[in-house]
């Protein structure tokens, strides 16, 4: 746990820098409920805003950096066993005038969230009648909130006027919290992106009434699975080769002359000397080139792409980052570059290559089954066989993945 707060401390500027704080989360967009007239209600819109979260953190953590005293206590405590309170209570030595700017700030984020409850009230009051004329207009995202979502666990409700120790603490804890929300919402977004491309193929597929057709189509689709599988060896992340690579191509260097320092310092873009969650993903942009080019492969998808890149990146910071802050540091990055493993360079697979799709049988037929009940409008007989597919789909599976090893093997 004390090294999840000090991921959070670390992590909370860089979160500000790249805007990873994630709003409430959402469902579907519901009509917009407007005031008979405009007016000053009209400012409640102005209250949700994705960002506004993000924005509180970012004054906060702006300000606190003002005072040398807090900066020079931030720095200590990134590399120590404390925990998020200890860091916390050095809120009472910060500068008067820095005190007095957190109180406004926390002020305006309690003005805020108070005026989203109002539009809840609202909500409640148009239930039943999503049309109805509310006293107050209700931004569309509203209608999936609750309670719970708009008082958010940052700061402390319980005093509303002044920024105190306990509001920076539940921040650092409120970051934690929200950096695995964004990690299980990417998850679950690429794990429903291939539920619904599977779904959608067996759906065309079954469109064709031709047997002949049908048995064309799907050769045409093991045929691109094929040719995804055929590029050049991907390096493993982190690895020797995989770096030497990036310092010969990104960086214009002799292959033969890597240098673990040099190669440091040109990848730390902002010279803080640590490599950041974007400075670590930018080192597999080539890496990435050899399996999803869309010269080699029409069936390139940005969203494959991207989370095929998290991989990468959290791959090294499994082996690499020791302190668990989301940050290579140059004494992480030295002592890995001696690490034995460091030479190891195991084959990589990219998700698509993997032949276990990222979700289980029965969550693929619960899917199936929840999109027939959302669209009872569809031929009723267009996914049959869907037990025989699943069958089919396993033993392609399986010989495709003996092929893919032999193929693999000749390429070594």
């Amino acid at each position: 746990m004390m090294h999840c707060h000090r991921a959070a401390l670390a992590a909370i500027l860089f979160c500000c820098l790249t805007g990873c704080f994630a709003p409430p989360v959402v469902k579907k967009p519901a009509p917009t409920v407007v005031a008979k007239k405009p007016g000053p209600a009209d400012d409640l819109l102005k209250a949700y805003s994705p960002d506004d979260y993000k924005k509180y953190v970012e004054e906060v953590m702006a300000h606190l950096h003002m005072d040398k005293h807090f900066k020079s206590e931030w720095e200590k405590f990134k590399n120590s066993t404390h925990k998020a309170g200890d860091l916390a209570s050095q809120l009472e030595f910060v500068d008067h005038s820095v005190r007095t700017r957190l109180d406004e700030i926390k002020r305006n984020e309690v003005d805020r969230l108070n005026a989203l409850e109002k539009m809840l009230e609202a909500k409640k009051a148009a239930a039943g009648n999503p049309m109805r004329e509310a006293g107050v207009p209700i931004h569309p995202d509203v209608f999936n909130m609750d309670q719970e979502t708009i008082k958010k666990a940052h700061l402390d409700h319980e005093n509303p006027h002044s920024f105190e120790a306990s509001d920076l603490e539940k921040l650092i804890h409120q970051v934690v919290s929200d950096m695995h929300r964004v990690d299980e919402a990417k998850q679950e977004q690429y794990k429903q992106y291939e539920m619904m491309k599977e779904h959608l193929r067996l759906r065309k597929l079954h469109k064709i009434n031709d047997t002949k057709a049908r048995e064309a189509a799907e050769k045409e689709y093991q045929e691109e699975k094929k040719k995804h599988k055929q590029h050049e060896k991907i390096h493993h992340p982190g690895s020797s080769e995989q770096l030497r690579d990036a310092w010969a191509d990104e960086d214009h260097m002799d292959k033969d002359s890597f240098n673990p320092k040099t190669f440091f310092l040109l990848h730390d873009v902002n010279g803080d000397g640590h490599l950041d969650v974007n400075e670590i993903e930018a080192l597999f942009l080539k890496e990435l080139e050899k399996a999803y080019n869309r010269t080699n492969d029409t069936t390139v998808n940005a969203l494959e792409k991207q989370h095929e890149m998290e991989r990468m990146r959290q791959e090294v910071l499994d082996k690499v980052d020791t302190n668990k802050d989301m940050m290579i540091s140059w004494d992480e990055f030295e002592r890995w570059t001696k690490n034995p493993d460091f030479k190891k360079d195991d084959d990589w697979k990219t998700s698509e290559e993997d032949d276990a799709p990222p979700y289980k049988d029965d969550e693929f037929k619960q899917f199936e089954d929840d999109y027939d009940r959302e669209h009872p409008d569809d031929d009723e007989d267009l996914l049959g066989g869907r037990d025989r597919d699943r069958r089919d789909r396993r033993d392609r599976d399986d010989r495709d993945s003996r092929e893919h090893d032999d193929h693999r093997d000749s390429h070594k």
